[in-house]
């Protein structure tokens, strides 16, 4: 066989095209070892693949114990529940993980809105405390001029005291309410 007549084998071989009898013929090639270097890499392919074919199962009864083995007939059980409790708790599992997304958004609005206000009360407390300062500050100027009249009350507190010890005093000096004669006179 020449070599073109390989090369025809062979391209029919890979298009599927080939009959028995061709693929003896290409095996025969090939294992004869008289083939060119560009066939090197189909030669390894063809030894390796009849070289499996050559490798056969010594025990004649192999046959029957495999289809014996697959006619065995197994019991398997089935577990109708178990599909369910999984699907159940994985339904349970995906609300809690939303529940607590949703609360763990919530409390961080919550808290930032906190914040918020907690900034806006303290600037309004101090504000507030500004103010009332202001207030102090011209309350406590404008009563300045008024200190001025402690000094008169305190005269006039003086005065009443006079009157009282002047009044006491003649009483004791003439206690029959006689009055004395320089009195009299003008």
């Amino acid at each position: 066989m020449t070599f073109n007549e390989i090369d025809t084998l062979l391209e029919k071989f890979y298009e599927g095209l080939t009959s028995g009898e061709e693929e003896k013929q290409l095996r025969e090639f090939f294992l004869s070892g008289k083939y060119p270097d560009y066939m090197e890499a189909d030669a390894e392919y063809f030894l390796g693949v009849f070289t499996m074919s050559e490798n056969t199962c010594q025990d004649d009864d192999f046959e029957k114990k495999f289809f014996e083995r697959i006619s065995e007939k197994r019991i398997v059980k089935i577990h109708p529940v178990r599909p369910r409790f999984v699907f159940a708790f994985g339904i349970a599992a995906s609300i809690l993980i939303l529940i607590g997304l949703f609360l763990t958004f919530r409390y961080e609005k919550i808290r930032k809105q906190e914040l918020q206000t907690n900034a806006t009360l303290e600037m309004t407390y101090h504000k507030a405390e500004n103010a009332l300062l202001l207030v102090s500050y011209g309350l406590n100027t404008g009563l300045e001029p008024l200190s001025r009249l402690t000094v008169l009350n305190k005269g006039i507190d003086d005065m009443q005291r006079i009157f009282i010890f002047n009044k006491y005093q003649s009483l004791i000096s003439n206690p029959d309410g006689i009055s004395s004669p320089s009195t009299n006179n003008p």
